[in-house]
């Protein structure tokens, strides 16, 4: 990245020694790279706006791969595939694990879940939901969103995702659940053992609404989540595939799809 500007230089010094930060030049306006130059941060990432960033190469970030997610988005559920080995699903059970909301809340966008089917003719259906909370029960109560995904036959494991659209309380704890109305021999969808009481099951043929009384309580963690943002709110869009640890991930393309700067949820 290029230090072609003065603000650029002025902020590249800040991002190293705060005690050299220096304010952007005057010109009459206020960008989204003066304000982060404001807060001694380099202010090159938005210099361009409107415009493509792109990346090659490498880039570390963790264990977990997110799939087509918007910059400034988060997650309400579990994204890490690499966190579980173990593939299962039911037509008989509704499955539920619970999340909390940031501090800013938002609108749904996308219902992610991280399955497969060798199965070479019969497709997998999962009806999916998002529940909100009992608090005096601490399980599922009012079913508010449902979508249906779809794994088709001979689908390798991956993400698999339906638009689901509800707004979110702050702050609030919410379930998301599924269920599957057609699961062939040689579909699974990824969990693993996380904390104990995270996940609700019950006998079900679909997902209630409400969520009955009883369920059963244990660790397994469905690797399913959500994602929101604000409404009206700032995001980056990421396409392509991204590589996270070892994996590469080149000519990743970040579009700013709005006015200001907002740092990625990972």
């Amino acid at each position: 990245m290029a230090l072609d500007t003065i603000n650029k230089r002025r902020s590249a010094l800040g991002m190293f020694l705060p005690f050299l930060a220096v304010l952007p030049v005057p010109d009459g306006a206020m960008t989204a790279g003066d304000r982060l130059q404001g807060f001694g941060l380099y202010c090159g990432f938005v210099e361009q706006e409107n415009g493509a960033y792109a990346r090659t190469g490498v880039l570390g970030i963790g264990a977990a791969v997110i799939a087509n997610q918007n910059f400034g988005e988060s997650i309400l559920g579990y994204e890490d595939k690499n966190s579980g080995t173990a593939w299962s699903g039911y037509t008989t059970l509704a499955c539920a694990n619970w999340d909390v909301v940031n501090a800013v809340g938002g609108n749904t966008s996308k219902f992610f879940l991280y399955g497969r089917n060798t199965n070479g003719s019969v497709a997998a259906v999962i009806n999916v939901g998002i529940y909100t909370h009992n608090g005096s029960t601490v399980r599922p109560d009012g079913l508010v969103a449902t979508a249906q995904i779809t794994i088709p036959p001979n689908s390798a494991e991956g993400w698999f995702s339906a638009d689901i659209s509800v707004p979110l309380t702050a702050n609030a704890t919410y379930w998301i659940a599924q269920i599957a109305s057609a699961f062939p021999s040689g579909a699974g969808i990824r969990y693993f053992a996380r904390d104990a009481n995270r996940h609700i099951y019950g006998s079900q043929t679909s997902l209630p609404n409400p969520w009955p009384a009883s369920g059963t309580k244990n660790t397994t963690q469905w690797i399913m989540y959500v994602t929101y943002a604000p409404s009206g709110g700032n995001a980056y869009e990421r396409t392509g595939a991204l590589g996270v640890g070892t994996t590469a991930g080149a000519n990743l393309a970040f579009t700013h799809v709005s006015s200001d700067f907002i740092v990625s949820r990972w």
